[in-house]
């Protein structure tokens, strides 16, 4: 047991030397594709996180575009809900106008048509109103009035009365 405890130079010198081999081989042969491939990966990962920060930023641009649209969206649907109500109005001022008018222009239709059977009843009580002076002139005088003397009396009658109402 003592002779595992001793270092002896000759079993030094061979397990150095198959270390060295070893290194040197497993240096040539593995380790170079596991380093490649440790360097492979995290280039692989440097990569990923580089298009996941881009993806990311593409994301937020995407998302303020569309916020910006509908934005504009909503002030044009406003605008637009706006006009709408403005037009909305003028047509109810249009129409209140519109009634109006033909409200006013049956009140002046039906005051034309009072004021014309105002004239013709004035016009008709006129000639009764002769009449009726006629006969009870005649009736006073007992004697009849020719046609043409009737006629004249009228419209002299019918001047006086004119001229008296004036």
């Amino acid at each position: 047991m003592e002779a595992l405890i001793r270092p002896d130079f000759g079993l030094t010198f061979w397990t150095l030397l198959i270390f060295g081999l070893l290194v040197l081989l497993l240096s040539k042969t593995v380790w170079r594709p596991v380093l490649q491939a440790a360097e492979q990966r995290e280039k692989g990962l440097r990569d990923e996180r580089e298009a996941a920060g881009k993806a990311r930023a593409d994301a937020e641009r995407a998302s303020r575009e569309i916020e910006e649209r509908l934005a504009g969206i909503k002030a044009e649907m406003q605008a637009r809900m706006r006009e709408a109500s403005e037009e909305g109005e003028r047509a109810k001022a249009r129409l209140l106008d519109d009634a109006r008018k033909g409200v006013a222009a049956m009140l002046e239709s039906a005051a034309r048509d009072l004021q014309t059977e105002r004239e013709k009843l004035s016009a008709e009580l006129r000639n009764s109103f002769a009449e009726f002076s006629l006969l009870s002139a005649e009736r006073v005088l007992s004697r009849s009035v020719d046609r043409k003397l009737n006629e004249e009396i009228v419209t002299k009658a019918i001047k006086e009365f004119e001229a008296g109402k004036a």
